[in-house]
């Protein structure tokens, strides 16, 4: 069985966050086992700690059967009690040890990659002509009015940021999320939500900065979505 976006289009790389990820256990169980090969020019990045890893993150498994070294600052020196905003400082961490021209930044205990052939990867991301593209979902998250988008609307239903999954140039994504972690130092009431940041971030770079509304590299999984919205074969 194969799974295809709204477009008709082959799923590059799957997010299951939230219920999702327990809900279609199934799913990403069979896509462990998913033979394929680095883009060339792009860096993975994934912030797993280490109860994740030690609890058998799906990407982990993914990249490391593949022989894929990724970054994880995440698994040397996390320590402490986690937020989500803490992500950022990671992401900031490994962008800096990133060589590549690309970087792909992807959650860890939700995220795997659904297909063999990633080589279209940066074409689909250069089809936006952006510097960064983020997932795109349904819902806002947080339910709060951050980021303003004139005509929302045009951009279907998929129509609002989901930080779980980025890709980009590296240069601009360090400048991004340093920004972003500006936000958190200065934030004295503060939230746990990185894309509470993130979001108020967006807002000022959209000409920069957008999502893949057309779920071309990364697909969202809620299970009114696959069910309503992606084609199962």
């Amino acid at each position: 069985m194969e799974y295809y976006n709204h477009n008709n289009e082959s799923i590059l790389i799957g997010h299951f966050p939230g219920k999702s990820r327990i809900e279609s256990a199934d799913i990403l169980e069979k896509y462990k086992k998913t033979k394929f090969m680095k883009p060339f020019g792009v860096q993975f990045i994934s912030i797993i700690t280490p109860d994740y890893l030690k609890n058998g993150a799906c990407l982990d498994f993914q990249l490391k059967r593949n022989g894929i070294e990724y970054l994880n600052p995440a698994k040397y020196d996390y320590f402490g009690k986690w937020s989500m905003p803490k992500k950022i400082k990671y992401i900031i961490k490994a962008l800096k040890q990133t060589k590549e021209p690309y970087a792909l930044i992807l959650d860890g205990a939700d995220v795997c990659i659904m297909n063999e052939d990633l080589t279209s990867m940066i074409e689909k991301f250069k089809s936006y002509n952006k510097k960064i593209i983020f997932n795109a979902t349904i819902w806002a998250y947080p339910k709060t009015n951050i980021d303003i988008i004139e005509n929302r609307e045009q951009y279907g239903r998929f129509c609002h940021l989901n930080a779980g999954c980025c890709i980009g140039e590296t240069k601009a994504l360090l400048e991004f999320y340093e920004e972003c972690q500006q936000l958190v130092n200065n934030d004295k009431i503060g939230s746990n939500s990185e894309q509470y940041y993130i979001r108020q971030v967006f807002n000022n770079h959209q000409d920069t900065v957008f999502f893949d509304y057309d779920c071309k590299i990364f697909q969202i999984w809620h299970k009114p979505i696959y069910e309503e919205r992606c084609l199962l074969f």
